[in-house]
């Protein structure tokens, strides 16, 4: 009887580990679950100070990040500066979690590409440094938007490299299309004598990634409730 309870037990456990671990993979299937509900669930930023343009508004933690405006330098200064001079906005990584790597810069480009004034221009133009031909990844449209991504995007020179993403948003009220650039510099790792820096892992690269596009997902419009990203 003892063994036949314990059989019953180990049953209603292994169900239970099936259902934890099915119900969100069904949520993230049916789309109830969103790359933007999984971030913030998992993040503990405080986004304490905001950006208030003429139309849109976008939040970052002043603890890791420093911005400057058009015309304005970046005061952390590298090979491979945390932004492309054409800005609006440069939102640059202040963080000390990675000193003593080969991480060299990291930051957020906004741009109001006013150049781009339609929705098609917007979303299929190639970003800065791609082909001519070069389409985008992925594109999601709402009703008072359309988005696109391009990647990767990227830079190098003299042993320094940089890789990002591009996302495209265009505001369909105003026909206005703006785009927010990562960008994550670094320096080859082998370049330096061993034993005198650690080098920014992949592990690292994911983290500080996910940093950059948690300031996305705070990307608002008028009328805007929630940011989906393509």
């Amino acid at each position: 009887m003892k063994n036949k309870t314990l059989i019953v037990g180990l049953i209603g456990l292994v169900f239970l580990v099936i259902l934890i671990l099915a119900v969100p993979l069904f949520l993230s299937k049916s789309g109830l679950l969103t790359s933007s509900s999984l971030i913030s669930t998992n993040s503990s930023t405080t986004f304490d100070k905001t950006i208030t343009d003429k139309v849109f508004s976008l939040k970052y933690p002043s603890v890791d990040f420093g911005v400057v405006t058009f015309g304005q330098s970046i005061p952390l200064q590298s090979y491979i500066p945390a932004c492309e001079s054409d800005f609006d906005y440069c939102l640059y990584f202040t963080g000390l979690e990675y000193k003593g790597t080969n991480l060299e810069s990291a930051g957020l480009r906004v741009k109001n590409r006013t150049d781009l004034n339609t929705e098609k221009l917007c979303l299929e133009t190639p970003a800065t440094g791609q082909g001519r031909e070069t389409p985008p990844v992925s594109t999601v449209s709402k009703d008072i938007y359309s988005a696109s991504l391009f990647a990767p995007t990227g830079d190098a020179g003299a042993g320094h490299y940089a890789s990002g993403l591009a996302y495209r948003f265009f505001y369909r009220q105003n026909s206005s299309c703006y785009e927010l650039e990562t960008r994550i510099g670094r320096t080859q790792f082998m370049n330096y004598p061993a034993g005198t820096i650690k080098e920014f892992t992949t592990t690292d690269l994911m983290a500080l990634q996910n940093k950059i596009k948690e300031i996305i997902l705070s990307f608002s419009l008028p009328g805007l409730t929630e940011v989906m990203l393509p």
